[in-house]
């Protein structure tokens, strides 16, 4: 009995459940996308990346990124299920309309993949030698 329940537990992988907390500022002077999801399958409702929802998709796609205004800051608490091996992922896209953000691979200077850590994320959007980038939040308020 004990040999069938680690067989059944190795093949199917540990799952563990990662809670965030998330804030992004905006410091471009035009609108950028970010979105959260997976390294990889299964995603599950709410993780799913930008191009597995448009082959889900009949018709119109909605955008289940956050549009995010310059100047702006964006936030969400959520957690996840994550299998052994996969972890979230921060996207962010100096895009807004669908068509353009599925167009923009890994690796193009209009996409910044951020592996996100499990835990309070407070971070800045901005261009790093033409790259978007995402750097520790830094308060713009003036100090008393």
């Amino acid at each position: 009995m004990r040999g069938c329940l680690f067989l059944a537990l190795m093949l199917g992988g540990c799952t563990s459940t990662a809670h965030f907390d998330i804030s992004v500022t905006n410091r471009l002077s035009e609108p950028v996308t970010v979105w959260l999801t997976k390294l990889h399958g299964p995603y599950g409702d709410g993780w799913e990346p930008p191009e597995q929802l448009a082959l889900e998709t009949q018709g119109q796609v909605r955008v289940g990124g956050v549009v995010v205004p310059p100047g702006e800051s964006r936030g969400a608490v959520i957690a996840g299920n994550f299998e052994s091996g996969n972890y979230a992922v921060l996207r962010v896209y100096r895009a807004v309309k669908i068509e353009t953000i599925l167009a923009i691979d890994q690796g193009n200077p209009d996409r910044f993949d951020y592996p996100l850590p499990s835990g309070t994320s407070n971070l800045d959007i901005v261009m790093d030698n033409g790259q978007l980038s995402l750097v520790p939040h830094v308060s713009t308020r003036p100090s008393n």
